[in-house]
């Protein structure tokens, strides 16, 4: 299983990534996964309404590192789990888990002053290598950042 992170310093879209993630690797014929790492449960209850066509799994754990593999069904061994994480500001032992285990790690960003400022306050490059003497490999995992910005205005 090959595990995808969305993290954050905090709420910043984390759950709606998760989701497109997760149905355009289902439409490319990957095998999918959806945790849900967020005591918010948003990830769980949109799935319960019905919209992905893949399971979402709840697992805001700080033990997710060791919960989650023997929670993936036989057969997904080449699948690919999309985490949910709760914002890291107020859950930071539950990203440390998953980022324990994740393979790669996506950070939401919107660019904003308060978004910056966060990042100051719980620098997450740190964080994540920080974690890296705690994963199997010693080494943190691959890390993107995806900037997320609003519609342009006419000045």
């Amino acid at each position: 299983m090959f595990y995808i992170a969305n993290v954050s310093p905090r709420s910043t879209g984390k759950t709606t990534n998760s989701a497109w993630m997760g149905h355009a690797l289902h439409e490319r014929g990957r095998r999918v996964i959806g945790y849900d790492a967020d005591d918010s449960r948003h990830f769980s209850r949109w799935h319960d309404a019905g919209s992905y066509p893949f399971v979402v799994q709840q697992a805001a754990t700080a033990a997710f590192h060791m919960n989650v593999p023997r929670m993936t069904p036989a057969g997904f061994e080449d699948g690919i789990g999309v985490v949910d994480v709760g914002h890291l500001e107020d859950h930071q032992a539950v990203g440390s888990s998953v980022l324990r285990l994740a393979d790669l790690a996506i950070v939401n960003l919107p660019p904003s002053m308060n978004d910056v400022e966060r990042m100051e306050e719980l620098p997450l490059r740190e964080f994540i290598e920080d974690l890296a003497p705690l994963r199997a490999d010693s080494k943190p995992p691959a890390t993107w950042v995806a900037a997320v910005q609003g519609p342009e205005r006419d000045q």
